[in-house]
């Protein structure tokens, strides 16, 4: 649990720093899928009643956060500059913004759902599979 706690803390600041304007325009459109993905995860898993329905936002978001990995990596390369930089870009604040909030809401809504169904076996192997996800992410 705590391996994932720290690879979407990871993630979610690597997206932060990399949000874009005009110049970074694949950065932002990117940065866009990441919190479109995270608010739909949080969405699900505050309606997830049962551990089968949290397994499955997990494993939604697990196969989302994989398809974008390449992505994520392929423009931290292009941008090595971002990565550096304390504030992003005004041009990128808004987006950065909503992305960190995203990330933010994830994080106690994910525990919260972990305490309630963390037992279930189908929860475990969801929360392993967005742990390494996640470390892959950061690499």
């Amino acid at each position: 649990m705590k391996r994932l706690l720290v690879a979407l803390t990871v993630v979610s600041c690597l997206a932060v720093v990399g949000c874009g304007g005009a110049k970074y325009a694949d950065v932002k459109a990117l940065s866009t899928q990441m919190a479109d993905a995270a608010e739909k995860f949080v969405a699900s898993l505050e309606q997830a009643t049962e551990g089968e329905q949290v397994a499955a936002a997990m494993t939604e978001f697990a196969a989302t956060m994989k398809k974008l990995a390449p992505q994520m990596q392929e423009l931290q390369k292009k941008y090595p500059d971002l990565g550096n930089q304390k504030e992003p870009p005004p041009e990128l604040k808004e987006s950065t913004e909503r992305l960190k909030a995203a990330m933010e809401k994830m994080m106690p809504v994910m525990m919260k759902k972990m305490m309630e169904h963390g037992n279930d076996p189908a929860v475990k192997k969801a929360a392993e599979d967005i742990g390494a996800q996640m470390q892959g992410l950061s690499k």
